[in-house]
């Protein structure tokens, strides 16, 4: 059948390994302000590929909607945060926790980690969900040096509020002291994830994906048309192979538009005109090269750069075609029909 998804561009590869047998791993971290939280998640995030997630997410996206003139002299106006979350909490003591673990589990990462679990609802409901709590130690003198220098003012005031009091954390929770250098709270990190048997995630990969590749190439095929009105490139790929290129101009022998000029000088683009075409599609070019040199077709990919139309979508489902990528559309309502009733694949490319 057709096919309306959207395929991008990115690199294929294999999931992040590492989970501890194959289940999820899922952190909630607890600790004071400026004890370090997001310091230990950032490094979660960039060596071990975890997500980040904290239940002040959803607080301060509305804080900054409602109040933005609060985020002009403050990087953190953390006493509204505290009222506004505060005060949604008294409508329901759960609002926050059901919002975020909603999302968790929507969106399934294999590797996910709360930075801020501050009171005993949230560590019951994270527990509850196989989460594994860390909580992370600082002195308070310390503390408050951290705070004063990230937020320029430790706003004293705000750390005596409720979300400050702290939980009870069950026997044998995993401490991080961050008493030390950022390097030292790095190494308890890794010594944590090793007992638990979490890997390091593997460097992403920057390669263009298949997908890309060959409508890349396609744009560059497209280059050699000699069409005067729209230069589309195609490309047959099989087993990841090239086996075809095709690019839309006059028949082999004639001469080429720029010479001739254009029948269509002056009309729209559309259905219906083809008949007073002189080009080739690239498409059926690519079938035609095919052909030619006796490479099969059959079970093949076509990469274009326009949608095709629906005599060069009769072409392809007669030569065998199995799947169509393409990088935009093309107002032929008959193509696409042709394509579904044959089951071609068919799929649009969205290139990053």
């Amino acid at each position: 059948m057709l096919d309306s998804a959207v395929v991008t561009g990115q690199a294929e590869r294999p999931g992040t390994p590492g989970e501890t047998g194959g289940r999820p791993v899922r952190l909630v971290l607890v600790g004071k302000a400026g004890a370090g939280k997001d310091t230990v998640a950032a490094y979660l995030a960039a060596r071990y590929g975890f997500a980040r997630y904290a239940f002040a997410d959803r607080i301060k996206r509305l804080a900054a909607e409602l109040f933005p003139e609060a985020y002009g002299a403050s990087p953190k106006p953390r006493a509204l945060l505290q009222e506004v979350g505060t005060a949604l909490r008294r409508v329901d003591p759960d609002v926050w926790v059901r919002h975020l673990l909603r999302r968790v589990e929507a969106e399934g990462k294999p590797r996910a980690v709360i930075t801020d679990c501050r009171y005993q609802n949230e560590l019951g409901a994270c527990l509850e969900r196989g989460f594994v709590p860390v909580a992370i130690e600082c002195p308070e003198e310390l503390r408050l040096a951290r705070l004063l220098l990230r937020d320029g003012d430790a706003q004293a005031g705000t750390l005596g509020h409720e979300s400050e009091a702290g939980v009870d954390l069950p026997p044998g929770t995993p401490v991080l002291d961050n008493s030390g250098t950022v390097e030292d709270l790095h190494r308890q990190v890794d010594a944590l994830m090793e007992g638990l048997g979490v890997s390091p995630a593997p460097p992403p990969d920057e390669r263009p994906g298949w997908h890309e590749t060959f409508m890349r190439v396609a744009l560059v095929v497209a280059e050699r048309s000699t069409c005067l009105r729209k230069k589309v490139g195609a490309v047959l790929v099989r087993d990841r192979r090239v086996i075809a290129t095709g690019y839309n101009g006059a028949p082999r022998g004639l001469r080429h538009c720029a010479e001739f000029g254009c029948l269509r000088a002056g009309e729209p683009t559309g259905v219906g005109l083809a008949d007073r075409c002189r080009a080739v599609h690239a498409e059926e070019n690519c079938v035609v090269q095919a052909a030619v040199f006796g490479v099969p077709t059959v079970g093949a990919e076509l990469y274009t750069t326009a949608f095709p139309c629906a005599h060069c979508a009769k072409t392809l489902v007669n030569a065998g075609v199995a799947a169509v990528r393409y990088l935009e559309g093309y107002p032929d309502p008959l193509a696409a029909e042709v394509l579904r009733e044959a089951g071609v694949e068919v799929r649009q490319v969205v290139l990053g």
